[in-house]
């Protein structure tokens, strides 16, 4: 019997999530959406039957606004999908849910699809709190797997996941960002008896404890789905939806948020905000500050701040229009475009040009707050130095600027 094994394992890093950033493409619609807003189980496309449920599960509030999910309690309690579902997973194909942990120093099973906990023909979604680690395990049979591990940032409460196979390509997702992309050869078929679990595996309680936590919107596509259709999704649950901002003295900036279930909530500072008693203020603040929001639900708390810079006309070098030295448009939302640093500084923008090397233009504008996404006619560039040339207005002064740039992949 052939022997593989691959891992890969990253240390998620708090980062602010912005749909700014991302340049959004026809929504994919689910071919399988288990979404508990009806606090049933029912499968809302149609497509398949409802879960059926063990024991004696809840409703919560979820994530979104008006939504629902299903709350675990670590009783013997679990959940089972229509198990024509595993039809969908084959070549092709993507699985996403959010979820919830409660703190504890247990480890839980979130999603299963496995017979007498071994690991042959399966796919196991679980997280350690001992090891504060969130685990996805696909096996063809004992001495073959793929196996991804991420840590969770433990400023959130609600957490999403995306498990994406293309063909011989697997990619893990951890709210909003691609933890990683492996290669795995190996083709797993899935028994027929197998169940399709939710918070539950045939490995607890013998190794594994019931789940303690909440999960929402289970979906099941029958095509792979990227960055793009994941933001478009994305509720923004306890988050900041609105990026850091440059402001000039004495203007203002909305703040928004997403939708959120917590029975509390505080701003720190609120100096400068309107109202310190509402999701969505408008602040105006004298000197640069950076707002922290906390979300209070009782056993967890969300986190999240945004940073407002403040400079004054007498501190602004017109001469000093900032362009990065290289980006790298690569889908992990890090630097994945390219445009200006600091466009609050501009009074008008009269020309803004991207070239390659011989010459040829490949982007143009005149809005200061476009970015080019390093293609040419929907077509992603090779890695290769480019050339810029930009002109603009600044406090009543025409200014020109060129000059070179790297696109790295």
């Amino acid at each position: 019997m052939s022997y593989s094994f691959k891992s890969a394992t990253f240390l998620l890093l708090p980062i602010l999530l912005t749909v700014f950033s991302v340049q959004l493409q026809a929504q994919i619609a689910p071919s399988c959406s288990y979404d508990f807003d009806g606090d049933d189980f029912s499968e809302t496309t149609g497509n398949y039957a409802a879960a059926t449920m063990i024991g004696n599960l809840g409703f919560t509030c979820g994530v979104g606004e008006n939504s629902r999910a299903t709350q675990f309690t670590g009783d013997p309690d679990s959940l089972i999908l229509d198990g024509q579902v595993k039809e969908l997973l084959g070549d092709t194909y993507a699985l996403s849910f959010s979820f919830w942990i409660e703190s504890g120093m247990r480890s839980y099973t979130l999603f299963a699809i496995q017979d007498s906990c071994e690991v042959d023909s399966s796919l196991v979604i679980s997280y350690s709190n001992v090891l504060e680690e969130l685990r996805i395990q696909l096996s063809a049979d004992i001495s073959s797997s793929l196996i991804f591990r991420a840590n969770l940032n433990q400023d959130r409460c609600w957490h999403d996941l995306a498990f994406v196979r293309d063909g011989e390509v697997f990619s893990f997702f951890l709210d909003g960002t691609l933890v990683e992309t492996a290669t795995y050869t190996d083709n797993v078929i899935f028994g027929r008896d197998f169940d399709v679990t939710v918070g539950f595996s045939d490995c607890v309680p013998r190794r594994d404890d019931y789940f303690n936590g909440k999960i929402d919107a289970i979906k099941i596509y029958d095509v792979p789905i990227g960055l793009e259709t994941l933001v478009a999704e994305d509720k923004f649950p306890d988050q900041i939806i609105s990026p850091d901002t440059t402001l000039f003295e004495g203007d203002s900036y909305d703040i928004l948020t997403g939708a959120s279930c917590a029975p509390d909530f505080s701003w720190t500072p609120t100096t400068g905000l309107d109202n310190g008693n509402i999701l969505d203020p408008v602040a105006s603040p004298s000197t640069t500050t950076t707002y922290y929001l906390e979300f209070d639900h009782g056993s967890c708390q969300t986190i999240d701040s945004v940073t407002v810079f403040i400079v004054k006309d007498e501190d602004i070098d017109c001469a000093e229009v900032l362009l990065p030295t290289a980006f790298t448009p690569n889908g992990d939302r890090l630097n994945d475009t390219y445009g200006l640093s600091n466009k609050f500084i501009l009074t008008d923008l009269l020309r803004f040009e991207i070239y390659d090397r011989w010459g040829g233009k490949l982007f143009e504008t005149m809005d200061k707050n476009e970015v080019w996404d390093g293609t040419f006619r929907g077509a992603p560039l090779m890695p290769s130095t480019y050339v810029y040339k930009i002109e603009y207005e600044c406090q009543g002064t025409v200014y020109s600027k060129s000059g070179r740039f790297n696109l790295i992949k």
